[in-house]
């Protein structure tokens, strides 16, 4: 495989393992400044400070780079996530434009896996029209996942409840609105695209 160090293009990466093609294709970048009270809201600010401090990163906000893998075998050219689409700025949401300069359009995609409704994970679902961006792929997200953040008040006793948990429950009440035939809740997500 080929190391970091021969990586030419910054908005995509591919690779091979055994049978598949992989590329792993950029969706930009975004910052989250202030850190606090998104993450780490328990822990003293000055705890965070030295954390990212002594990691050599800026102590007064996160840098976040969004990558999307696409696996392609035959037939199948799938997405795992799809990135934040027109949901975190104008740094992100360049998925479409960095899957061409790859040499895959965005008709090309036949299944898209999503491991979570976030929506750096999700968004990048519908296009800046509200219309779906990859009109010949099937979603397949968990069920679990999919009752989660569909359901009316969604539980996060184990997590944080807190205004970026109400704003990722309405954006995955949002993405609902595009259910057909190409959206799957499903237990046997793998068992139907295993390569």
């Amino acid at each position: 495989m080929e190391t970091i160090e021969k990586i030419e293009a910054k908005d995509f990466f591919k690779f091979t393992l055994g049978s598949l093609e992989l590329i792993v294709i950029s969706d930009g970048e975004f910052d989250l400044d202030p850190i606090q009270p998104l993450f780490a809201p328990d822990r003293d600010p000055d705890e965070i400070i030295e954390f990212l401090e002594g990691r050599d990163h800026l102590p007064h906000k996160l840098v976040f780079e969004g990558n999307v893998l696409l696996v392609k075998n035959g037939e199948h050219t799938v997405l795992i996530d799809a990135g934040s689409g027109q949901t975190s700025g104008p740094t992100v949401g360049k998925i479409v434009k960095h899957l061409s300069a790859a040499g895959i359009e965005k008709e090309d995609i036949t299944e898209i896996v999503l491991s979570h409704a976030h929506h750096d994970h999700i968004g990048g679902i519908m296009d800046e029209n509200g219309a779906f961006t990859f009109p010949n792929a099937k979603i397949f997200i968990a069920k679990a996942e999919n009752d989660f953040w569909l359901s009316e008040k969604p539980d996060f006793s184990k997590g944080s409840d807190n205004q970026m948990a109400e704003f990722q429950s309405a954006f995955a009440k949002g993405i609902s609105s595009l259910r057909n035939r190409n959206f799957i809740s499903s237990r046997t997500t793998m068992n139907y695209l295993a390569f």
